[in-house]
């Protein structure tokens, strides 16, 4: 599996980018394979820290991962 992985490196509509917000947890995983689910994205990501929510939008190659801290 090849991914890209963006830790909140968006631009917010307040115009600060949310890589500073450090309420931001949720991780962007971008060029997933069609066969990834949200099942195997939770189990690549849990070693990294707790997980709260994970979700792949229908007919994205990407997906969205929560911590339940920043501090992962």
């Amino acid at each position: 599996m090849v991914c890209l992985v963006n830790a909140g490196a968006y631009q917010s509509s307040q115009g600060n980018c949310s890589e500073n917000d450090p309420n931001n947890t949720i991780v962007f995983v971008g060029g997933l394979d069609s066969n990834v689910d949200e099942e195997y994205l939770r189990q690549i990501f849990t070693p990294y820290g707790e997980i709260s929510y994970v979700k792949i939008p229908v007919g994205k190659d990407c997906g969205f991962v929560q911590f339940t801290s920043r501090l992962t």
